[in-house]
Order: C-alpha cells, then sequence, then structure tokens
C-alpha cells in the first residue's frame, strides 16, 4: 500500500507542477479538450505512422490467429466472443474495456489481440484501439510482430504526445497504442493524471478502446487503471487458473464492472475442430 500511496503522493504534485519532485517532468501546456473535436476526425490518425501486422506464422503468431489463420478454429472461436462482446458493449454503453487475468500464462494478451481483430474484423463501420497498458512486462507489439519508437509509456509519462504513439494497421479501422519498456515503477505512471486525459482523447477518436493490463495478483497497476474504465473482462486457462487465485482477484478489484470471462485453454468441441470442411475449397468461387 505504500507504493500506491507514494504514487498518488506524485500524482498529486506532478497536477501542481511537480513541486518537491525534482525528478518529475515538467507539466505540458494545456490543450483543448479532445470532446472538441469533430466526431470521427481523421487528423491523429491520418498523421500517424503506418505498420503491417504480419499474417505469416511467425514469432507469436498465436497473438495473430484471427489474421494468420482466418478459417482456422481459433479464429472462429475469437469471432463468436468478438460477437457476443459486441452485443454487450453496446447494450451497456461500454467505450474501455481492460482484459486482465489473475496471474501470468493465462492468454491475457494473446486474447486481447485476437478480440482486437476480431471486433474490427466483424464492425466496419467502428474503430477501434488496442493500448498495452501491460507497462511491466509488454507483450501487444511482440505479439503483432511489429515495431514502433514511441511507446505509450512516455505519453503516460509526459514525454510525449499520444499522436506519437499511435501506429495505424492495414486493418482499416483499427490502430495500435503500443509500450515498449517495461518498468518496476509502472504504477506511478497509472497513477499519474496521464491515464484519464489519454483515455479521453481516446473516447473522442475511437468507439472502443480495448487495453491489455497487468495481471491482478503480481502488482497494483490494474486496480489503478480499472478505476479509469467503463468495464474489464476476465482471461482465465483450464489447467492454470486456480479458485484460490480468482477468490484473492475478486477481493481486490470490484465484480460491479465484470463484464464477463474469457477462458482458454479448453477442449476443443468436434463440430468446431471439423469447421474447415465448410469452408469452400481453394479456388471457388474464383473465375
Amino acid at each position: 500500500m505504500g507504493e500506491i500511496s507514494d504514487a498518488l503522493r506524485r500524482a498529486r504534485e506532478r497536477e501542481e507542477g511537480g513541486a518537491g519532485d525534482p525528478a518529475s517532468p515538467a507539466p505540458r501546456p494545456a490543450s483543448p479538450s479532445p470532446r472538441d473535436a469533430a466526431p470521427g476526425s481523421d487528423a491523429a490518425r491520418d498523421s500517424a505512422a503506418q505498420v503491417e501486422i504480419p499474417a505469416g506464422r511467425s514469432g507469436a503468431w498465436r497473438s495473430r490467429a484471427v489474421l494468420v489463420r482466418s478459417s482456422g478454429a481459433a479464429a472462429e472461436r475469437f469471432r463468436q466472443a468478438a460477437l457476443r462482446l459486441r452485443r454487450e458493449l453496446g447494450e451497456r454503453g461500454v467505450r474501455s474495456l481492460a482484459l486482465t487475468s489473475a496471474l501470468r500464462g493465462e492468454g491475457k494478451t494473446t486474447s486481447a489481440c485476437n478480440l482486437a481483430l476480431a471486433l474490427a474484423d466483424l464492425s466496419s463501420d467502428k474503430r477501434f484501439v488496442l493500448v498495452d497498458l501491460d507497462l511491466r512486462r509488454p507483450a501487444v507489439a511482440a505479439g503483432l510482430s511489429i515495431e514502433a519508437e514511441v511507446g505509450v509509456e512516455r505519453v503516460l509519462s509526459g514525454f510525449a504526445e499520444p499522436e506519437a504513439a499511435l501506429l495505424r494497421t492495414q486493418v482499416p479501422n483499427l490502430d495500435v497504442l503500443p509500450a515498449l519498456h517495461g518498468s518496476p515503477y509502472a504504477h506511478q505512471s497509472l497513477a499519474s493524471p496521464e491515464l484519464p486525459r489519454l483515455l479521453e482523447w481516446l473516447e473522442a477518436r475511437y468507439d472502443t478502446i480495448v487495453l491489455d493490463t497487468s495481471p491482478v495478483l503480481l502488482a497494483p497497476d490494474t486496480t489503478l487503471t480499472l478505476a479509469r474504465v467503463d468495464a474489464w473482462l476476465l482471461i482465465s486457462a483450464v489447467g492454470v487458473t486456480r479458485q484460490r487465485a480468482l477468490r484473492e482477484l475478486f477481493a481486490a478489484i470490484p465484480r460491479d464492472r465484470l463484464l464477463g470471462a474469457l477462458v482458454n485453454r479448453t477442449s476443443t468441441p468436434r463440430h468446431v475442430s471439423q469447421y474447415g470442411y465448410y469452408h469452400p475449397p481453394p479456388g471457388a468461387g474464383r473465375p
């Protein structure tokens, strides 16, 4: 609890101009509220660096399963989950959704990447942005196999504007805000006033913000993040997630904004494993 108190104290000092903390960066000049921007404004996106998410089976390709094996069982499962998720987001008016887990190794980042890809695939009239807020062990950039020069950690530290970290992908309605460098002091950035400012900036430009966050039981980071977002989704894995860990997780974070749970590593039903037979054969329908 002492770390959280220190982080909040530093946040207040930074908001007042950094008095008493010579290491604090100089406050950025006040800028117009993103709510003043015209709806659907493309100015920030047009100036963003463009990257291509590869569709090859290299690196951590399972985080790109919706692109790499677009007709495979995993891709179809994520699309099914995205359909249900899209309905829940609309009914509840959710704009920002955090994905989290109790501990490591439960498929949190893989799920965040694939759900963002699936949502964009199913909703061409909406805009989505995937944000890496696991600032201790960021993995979205590696999962998508993309490179960036500026990470969201610099935005939250006040050293860069959001436009500098924003990446435009070849998926027409999906952008990415990656984190590049892990830090043991991530909670300080997430407790700063820059996080709500960033979320407000994103909400003015995107219909849905998908955030990959840290495991709840390993650091205070996600507890700080969930206080700023509309809802959260629990990621768990069969054979990995334990009941005791889930009890500790629910005791640590509020359940009132829990949207649901996505369970990884379940056995594949027979009808799903044979789904490939339902797709047309290669070349079918082509002249």
